[in-house]
């Protein structure tokens, strides 16, 4: 089907679809936000792979030469809102993201010292554990 021009100078088909697509990035990252918030951070990873194809399709779209201006202002509004939700998104997983680094670390140091002193702390000095 081909696309015709409306009122206001733009087209439809190529730019309609080019809207929508800005409104499900937009929809992926509004859901990433609110599990974000909830903490659910295997929801945030699985809504964060829908947000990255989303955006895979976004980007590769091509009716961005087709858009009248009512439609780059929308265009615009959206990728507004699309990139305060990933501010709020980031800003909610950067603390959850340095408290798992510190926990790893803290394992890592654990591992380390069980293996210097041995799970029961009963390393002799100068002698080979279990001699």
């Amino acid at each position: 089907m081909p696309s015709t021009t409306t009122e206001g100078g733009s087209r439809d088909g190529a730019s309609t679809d080019l809207i929508n697509q800005y409104r499900n990035v937009l929809a992926c990252v509004q859901t990433m936000r609110a599990r974000a918030l909830e903490q659910d951070w295997g929801a945030v990873m699985r809504a964060g792979i829908r947000y990255e194809q989303s955006v895979m399709v976004l980007r590769n779209h091509p009716g961005y030469d087709q858009l009248g201006e009512a439609e780059n202002l929308e265009r615009r509004a959206l990728l507004g809102d699309i990139l305060s939700c990933d501010r709020a998104v980031r800003d909610l997983v950067l603390p959850a993201q340095a408290r798992v680094g510190q926990l790893i670390s803290g394992l890592a140091r654990q591992k380390k010292l069980l293996r210097s002193y041995g799970a029961n702390g009963s390393v002799t000095l100068g002698r080979a554990p279990g001699t």
